[in-house]
């Protein structure tokens, strides 16, 4: 319900946040943590979903690493 919430007030914001590499986890991003803890569920997240579809057409920063992003949902999905 946070990232719900974050997602309707600023998208922008929130789409940084997953995808910011988190010192404290290994500078992993939430994709990659998701991943490793087996909560595939969490990217059919609508605030996630809008992100990949970013990906998916090329509208991502420069930030954004998509070789990785990409491969983290391969192996979320499978």
């Amino acid at each position: 319900m946070v990232l719900d919430r974050l997602c309707e007030n600023d998208p922008d914001e929130s789409h940084k946040l997953l995808t910011r590499k988190l010192p404290t986890w290994h500078e992993q991003d939430l994709f990659s943590l998701a991943k490793d803890v087996g909560q595939g569920d969490f990217v059919n997240n609508k605030c996630c979903q809008t992100k990949l579809d970013k990906i998916w057409l090329g509208e991502t920063g420069p930030t954004t690493r998509v070789f990785t992003v990409s491969a983290d949902l391969f192996l979320i999905v499978s």
